[in-house]
């Protein structure tokens, strides 16, 4: 096979008919917000996984409503990318497997093209397991918004 300088050092060569292409290129971010409070299912992320919350508990903390929160849909990928200077050991990325809301204060990403959303969830997986976006973060409280951390990730693809 044909191959060509894949333009990032650590990856090397990878085959000519591939193209690099920016995350965005692949995914938009999902903002939709809860208004009116219709939707009750709630999620969170927690240990890499996107679960079901019970909205009526009266343990922990949550907020007086969740008009704030995103609907989130099947095939969404979420991520916390806040207080990247703490917690080196938890997980921040998740894939949505069922339609509900989550706290804006993660990043939720929409597929924006026909693509397999399994796939992007495992590399950025990799990227958190590999620890890449705490090197990335900014502020105080070391954070990153969906332009900030996306506007330089790049994927592989044979398009």
């Amino acid at each position: 096979m044909e191959m060509k300088d894949g333009g990032i050092e650590w990856v090397g060569n990878v085959p000519a008919h591939w193209d690099v292409r920016p995350l965005y290129y692949y995914f938009a971010e999902r903002k939709k917000k809860n208004y009116l409070g219709q939707e009750q299912n709630l999620l969170s992320l927690s240990y890499g996984k996107v679960i079901r919350k019970d909205i009526n508990t009266s343990e922990g903390l949550l907020p007086g409503s969740f008009n704030g929160y995103n609907i989130i849909e099947p095939g969404d990928i979420v991520l916390r990318l806040t207080d990247l200077q703490n917690d080196k050991r938890s997980l921040r990325t998740g894939l949505v497997k069922e339609h509900g809301i989550i706290t804006s204060a993660y990043v939720t990403l929409k597929a924006a093209k026909e693509v397999v959303p399994e796939y992007f969830h495992y590399l950025l997986h990799a990227y958190d397991v590999m620890k890449v976006l705490y090197n990335m973060g900014n502020g105080v409280r070391q954070g990153l918004n969906y332009s900030r951390a996306f506007q330089d990730a790049h994927c592989r693809t044979a398009d």
